[in-house]
């Protein structure tokens, strides 16, 4: 923007034009520091959120029964009251209960940091891809989204799917910028290696890992050809058995949960419908 001004006005024009290139640089770099000041405003607000303690709902106690009567082990496999959360993020629950304490402030504590993390993220995503000011726009979403902000004080594992959905595909790109294939190379080993772990405490990096997966297979074949493609798609088998146990010891209690079925009956399209009741639902 800066560059565009000054091919447009002759510095000869007079001395506010001077004053202004002398002072927008200047406020422009200051803008690039926004972000972060309002990442860490929002860490401040939300940690004197989380300490007020409010009461837990419904929701949060039937989680909390879980958490509190079940032991690490005891967390895999179907849950009481129809509750579901991946089983990483149960456990580091778990942990946390057993050593803080039971009470609002502990159980809240894991979504609390999850949606510091989200904001942290993009921080970062911000500074690297997107001018200052999308920048800003982006931080502010991320901090005062309805959703978003309400989670971070829930006993819920949606601030942690945010994190994870929000994470993974902009560490694709990162991956993508490697100057050279060795350090490509070794950006998609550290994607598959956050992948792998990511949906053992959020659903949400499960959605958007083969997307993400298929894009990454397609560049790399791209820029370094099919041998390369291959490697990369090989080191993949180390998410699939990442998924496989995963799916064995928690997710499909979920699949195939009748309390959650019956729930979302109305929302989703019938289990034994063909292609075209599926499309006429669509």
């Amino acid at each position: 923007e800066w560059s565009w001004w000054r091919r447009r006005f002759d510095p000869k024009v007079g001395p506010a034009i001077r004053m202004a290139q002398r002072v927008a640089p200047g406020v422009w770099h200051s803008i690039g520091w926004v972000p972060v000041c309002i990442a860490l405003a929002g860490a401040a607000v939300d940690t004197y959120h989380w300490s007020r303690a409010a009461p837990l709902w419904l929701d949060e106690q039937m989680v909390a029964i879980n958490l509190r009567d079940r032991s690490v082990g005891n967390l895999a496999g179907t849950l009481s009251l129809g509750q579901t959360a991946p089983y990483g993020w149960l456990a580091v629950e778990r942990a946390v209960l057993v050593s803080a304490g039971p009470g609002e402030r502990p159980l809240r504590a894991v979504p609390l940091l999850f949606g510091i993390a989200m904001v942290a993220a993009a921080v970062w995503i911000g500074h690297r891809w997107f001018t200052r000011v999308g920048a800003v726009l982006l931080v502010l979403i991320c901090w005062i989204g309805t959703l978003l902000s309400q989670y971070r004080f829930e006993v819920k594992h949606y601030t942690a799917d945010a994190f994870f959905a929000l994470l993974l595909p902009a560490l694709a790109v990162w991956a993508t910028e490697a100057a050279t294939q060795t350090e490509r190379r070794r950006r998609t080993f550290v994607w598959w290696a956050v992948a792998a772990a990511g949906h053992w405490f959020a659903y949400g990096a499960l959605f958007v890992t083969p997307a993400c997966a298929m894009c990454l297979c397609v560049f790399v074949w791209r820029r370094d050809g099919a041998r390369e493609a291959m490697r990369f798609a090989t080191a993949g088998l180390v998410w699939l058995i990442s998924f496989g146990l995963h799916y064995h010891v928690a997710i499909q209690y979920t699949h195939h949960s009748q309390f959650l079925r019956t729930y979302w009956q109305d929302h989703v399209p019938p289990a034994a419908a063909g292609l075209p009741e599926r499309l006429r639902w669509l």
